[in-house]
């Protein structure tokens, strides 16, 4: 039987598939989430400053729903892209050592 750190015993081997964890990765993606919100805010000022948008304009462009020409939004979109996916890892790292521990 695994014992999870600071939440109820899980037992059997579908746990994971149950929500096993869902409190702790809440929690241990929270600062994740954290960074997601102040690149996408930190994009919204750049926009909002350099290329002289409007706050909504340079919002949707920082949210990745508008393009615009020049060689900010190339390098947002580069920049954008490395941190996203970074993000995306470390989150999903806790779900994934948390399934392979639950198997052995």
């Amino acid at each position: 039987m695994y014992h999870a750190p600071r939440e109820v015993e899980v037992d059997g081997p579908c746990a994971a598939s149950f929500g096993y964890g869902s409190r702790s990765f809440s929690v241990k993606a929270a600062g994740a989430f954290a960074l997601l919100a102040i690149w996408f805010a930190l994009g919204t000022i750049a926009f909002y400053y350099f290329k002289q948008l409007s706050l909504t304009d340079a919002f949707l462009t920082a949210v990745y729903f508008r393009v615009q020409p020049g060689s900010l939004w190339v390098l947002y979109a580069f920049w954008g892209q490395c941190v996203l996916f970074g993000i995306v890892v470390s989150i999903f790292q806790h779900v994934s050592a948390s399934v392979a521990a639950l198997g052995e």
